[in-house]
Parts: structure tokens; sequence; C-alpha cells
């Protein structure tokens, strides 16, 4: 039995009502996991270039970003995207991962 709270809407549904409501680089980031997820690398790449447009500083953003761009075989965006990580949490796992990316695309 369903709660009156429980709803089934359409993921692109419920990212329009929330962007209307209020734009946040966050939901934008968490939307495009979703995506990963599901192997939907379009949709996913769209969330994330939009959540690193609203905050420039979500460096995780900018690695799933990278990885997309990598999967996608964008090596340029994925190199500029993996530099961002580092410019923005050189100490973070984040930072160290893409180091490494940086390093095997050489």
């Amino acid at each position: 039995m369903r709660s009156e709270y429980e709803y089934e809407i359409p993921l692109d549904d419920a990212r329009s009502l929330l962007n209307e409501l209020c734009p946040q680089p966050q939901i934008e980031k968490n939307i495009g996991l979703i995506y990963i997820k599901q192997s939907n690398l379009v949709q996913a790449k769209e969330h994330l270039e939009r959540a690193v447009a609203l905050n420039p500083s979500l460096h995780d953003a900018h690695f799933f970003l990278a990885e997309i761009y990598l999967k996608t075989k964008d090596i340029a965006n994925a190199k500029k995207s993996f530099q961002q990580v580092i410019t923005l949490a050189p100490q973070s796992p984040f930072g160290q991962k893409a180091r490494e990316y940086l390093q095997s695309l050489r």
C-alpha cells in the first residue's frame, strides 16, 4: 500500500520540477550519478555539465564528468576536467585519482 506522499514520476519530470523550485548544482550532480548507474552517459553528461556550470567548485562533479569524457573518447575534455579536479581538490581521493588518469593519458 502506498503512502499519501509516495509518487511515481519520471526522472526528467522530477528534475524539471526541482529546477523550477530551486536550481541546485548538487541536485544536478546527483541526477547525473543516477544516469551513470543506468549507463545513460548522454543524460549523465548533460546533468553533470549543468552542475559544474552552476557551481564550478564541485570537484567530484568534474571528476565524474571527466570519466564520461574518457568513456566517450573525448580525451581533450577529459584532461581539462581531470586537471580541474586537481586544481580544486589536490589532496582528495578524487584529486589523487585524477592525477593517475592524467599520467595514463600522456
